[in-house]
C-alpha cells in the first residue's frame, strides 16, 4: 500500500514539473516569443523585466506585420549565458536576458 502511494506521488511531481515549464533563458525567449505572436501582453508580461514591460505594447503592434512575425518565428542560433545576464540570437533578432530574484526575464529585442 506504501509503496503504491509512493509511486503515485514520485508520478503526480512528475508530471507537475515537467508541466510548468521551464526557466532557462531560452525556454523564456521561446514563451516571450510565443505570448508576443499571440498578442498576449499578460503572458509576455510574466517573462518580462520592468524596463521590458513597458515596451511590450509596442512589441505586439510591431508583430502585426509579416516580416515581424517572420523574425519572431526564426530558430534561435546562439546563446550566451553569463552569470546573471543572457544574449540570445536568432538569425534577425538580439534578445537580452537578465536573472532578477533567481528568473530569467526579457530584457530587451533588437533586430541585428
Amino acid at each position: 500500500m506504501k509503496k503504491n502511494i509512493i509511486v503515485t506521488l514520485i508520478a503526480t511531481l512528475a508530471i507537475l514539473l515537467t508541466s510548468c515549464g521551464g526557466n532557462s533563458p531560452k525556454d523564456i525567449t521561446e514563451n516571450f516569443r510565443k505570448s508576443i505572436l499571440k498578442a498576449d501582453k499578460a503572458a509576455a508580461t510574466k517573462v518580462s523585466t520592468s524596463k521590458m514591460k513597458n515596451d511590450i505594447p509596442m512589441v505586439i503592434a510591431f508583430a502585426t506585420d509579416d516580416i515581424i512575425k517572420k523574425e519572431l518565428s526564426e530558430p534561435l542560433e546562439k546563446i550566451d549565458i553569463q552569470e546573471d545576464t543572457a544574449k540570445i540570437e536568432s538569425k534577425s533578432l538580439y534578445f537580452s536576458l537578465k536573472k532578477v530574484d533567481g528568473k530569467w526575464l526579457v530584457d530587451d529585442i533588437q533586430q541585428k
